[in-house]
C-alpha cells in the first residue's frame, strides 16, 4: 500500500517536472518569436508607406494599404472558428496561418519587375491577399498562447512579450532605415522586404515549436453557446476597442504623407522618429503596471487617448522636427497604454470557457475599425486635399474619444474571467 502511494506520489511529481520543462520551453520560444518577428515587422508596418510613395502612390492610395487588408482581417475572423477545428490544436493552426501571414514580407520584393504604372496596385495586392491568412492566424494565437502557459504565467508572458517586441522594433527600424539610406533605390527595398521574409520565417520555427499546456475545451464553448454580442459585460469592451482603434488608425495613414510630401524627410528622419516612438512605448510598458489598477483599464485609456490627441496635434502644427520627435514619443508611449488596457480590459470580461467566440469578436472589432479609420482618412482627402486639416481633424476625434470612454460614474467590479496583465 505505501508503497503505491509513494509510486504514485513519484508518477505526479514526474508529470508536474514535465508540464514545468513544457511551460518553460514555450515561454522561451514565445519571447524568441516575438523578436526575430518585431526585427521584420517594420518593413511592412513602418516603411512600406514610404515605399508607395516612393514608386508614385496617390495619397489615398497610401490609405487604402491600411484600409483594404484590414477589410480581408475582418472577413478572416468569421473563419476562425472553422480554420481552428480544422487542426488538434492552435500551434498547427498557427503554423499554416502564420506562413500565409507572412508572405505580405515577400511579395513587395516583386515590385520593380511591374511597370511604373502598376506598383502601387502591386503593393496594395501585396499586404491586402496575406491579410486573409493574417486574419486566421490572429484568433488561433490568442488561443494559442492560452494553451501554451499556465494562466498565472500568461500576464508575465504577455507583458515580456510586449517589452521584447518593442525593444526588436527599435532595432529593426534603425538597421533597416539605415539600409535604406545607404543602399541605391528600389534594391534597397527588394533587399529589406526579403531579409524581412527570413526573419519572419524564423520567427514562425519558434512557434511551431510550442507544444499544448492546456486544453481549451471547443466542445464546452459550443455547450454553453452565449454569444460576445450577447454579454452585457463585453460590450463596454467592444465600444472601447472599436473608438481606440478607429481614430488611431484615421491618424496613421495621414503621418508619413505629411512627414514625406509636405515636410521633406528622410527615411532616416522616419526611422529616427518610430525608434523614439517605440522606445517609449518600452518604457511605458515597463511602467503600465504601476498606473493601471487591475479593474480600471479605461482610467488608464481615456487619458492616454488625450496625450495621443496632443501629440497629433503637435506633428500637424510645428515644423520644428525635435518638437514632432518629442510629439513622436508622446505616441508611443500612449499607443502602448492603449493596447495593452484595451486587451487587459478583453482578457478580464472574457470567459476562458469561451475563448476563440470572444478572441474573434474582439479581433473582428479591431479589424473593423483599422478597415473604416483609413477609409475615412481617403475621404477626407478627397473631399478636402489639405492633409494639415485631416490631420486637426484626427487629432479632434481621438480627443473625443478619450473624453467619451473616460470613466463618469464609479466603476463596477466586474468578475474577472480571464486573467490580466499583471497577476
Amino acid at each position: 500500500m505505501l508503497e503505491t502511494v509513494s509510486g504514485n506520489y513519484s508518477h505526479l511529481h514526474l508529470k508536474m517536472d514535465i508540464s514545468s520543462q513544457i511551460e518553460q520551453d514555450n515561454f522561451r520560444h514565445l519571447i524568441k518569436d516575438v523578436f526575430w518577428f518585431g526585427l521584420a515587422f517594420p518593413a511592412t508596418s513602418r516603411f512600406l508607406a514610404v515605399y508607395a510613395l516612393r514608386v508614385g502612390a496617390s495619397a489615398q492610395e497610401v490609405a487604402w494599404l491600411s484600409a483594404l487588408p484590414a477589410l480581408m482581417l475582418l472577413a478572416a475572423t468569421t473563419l476562425s472558428r472553422w480554420w481552428s477545428h480544422r487542426y488538434p490544436d492552435a500551434v498547427r493552426a498557427s503554423f499554416w496561418s502564420g506562413l500565409g501571414f507572412r508572405f505580405s514580407f515577400l511579395l513587395p520584393v516583386l515590385t520593380p519587375f511591374f511597370p511604373p504604372e502598376w506598383q502601387p496596385a502591386w503593393l496594395l495586392f501585396s499586404v491586402t491577399l496575406p491579410a486573409l491568412p493574417q486574419g486566421l492566424a490572429s484568433v488561433v494565437f490568442l488561443v494559442l498562447l492560452r494553451q501554451a502557459v499556465s494562466a498565472n504565467r500568461l500576464p508575465a508572458l504577455v507583458s515580456q512579450r510586449t517589452l521584447i517586441l518593442n525593444i526588436a522594433l527599435i532595432l529593426g527600424t534603425l538597421l533597416l532605415g539605415y539600409w535604406l539610406e545607404i543602399v541605391p533605390f528600389p534594391f534597397n527595398y527588394q533587399s529589406m522586404f526579403g531579409l524581412a521574409f527570413g526573419l519572419g520565417l524564423i520567427s514562425l520555427w519558434h512557434v511551431s515549436r510550442t507544444k499544448n499546456l492546456v486544453v481549451v475545451s471547443e466542445r464546452l464553448e459550443e455547450a454553453i453557446g452565449i454569444s460576445p454580442w450577447q454579454d452585457s459585460a463585453f460590450r463596454a469592451v467592444i465600444v472601447t476597442a472599436f473608438l481606440t482603434h478607429l481614430t488611431w488608425f484615421i491618424v496613421v495613414p495621414l503621418v508619413p504623407i505629411y512627414l514625406i510630401d509636405h515636410l521633406g524627410a528622410s527615411e532616416s528622419f522616419v526611422a529616427i522618429l518610430i525608434a523614439l516612438e517605440l522606445l517609449a512605448a518600452a518604457l511605458a510598458s515597463l511602467a503600465l503596471n504601476r498606473f493601471v489598477s487591475l479593474r480600471h483599464y479605461r482610467l488608464v485609456i481615456a487619458p492616454a487617448m488625450v496625450c495621443a490627441s496632443v501629440s497629433t496635434a503637435i506633428i500637424a502644427l510645428s515644423s520644428n522636427l525635435m518638437l514632432i520627435l518629442a510629439a513622436g514619443a508622446i505616441n508611443g508611449a500612449a499607443w502602448t497604454f492603449i493596447s495593452l488596457a484595451v486587451y487587459g480590459f478583453f482578457t478580464q470580461r472574457a470567459p476562458d470557457a469561451q475563448l476563440t467566440a470572444y478572441a474573434a469578436a474582439y479581433n473582428q472589432v479591431i479589424f473593423l475599425a483599422m478597415f473604416v479609420g483609413p477609409l475615412l482618412s481617403s475621404l477626407a482627402l478627397t473631399l478636402c486635399s489639405d492633409i494639415l486639416v485631416g490631420l486637426i481633424l484626427g487629432a479632434a476625434l481621438r480627443f473625443l474619444a478619450g473624453i467619451a470612454l473616460a470613466p463618469h460614474h464609479q466603476i463596477t467590479r466586474w468578475p474577472r474571467h480571464g486573467v490580466a496583465l499583471k497577476g
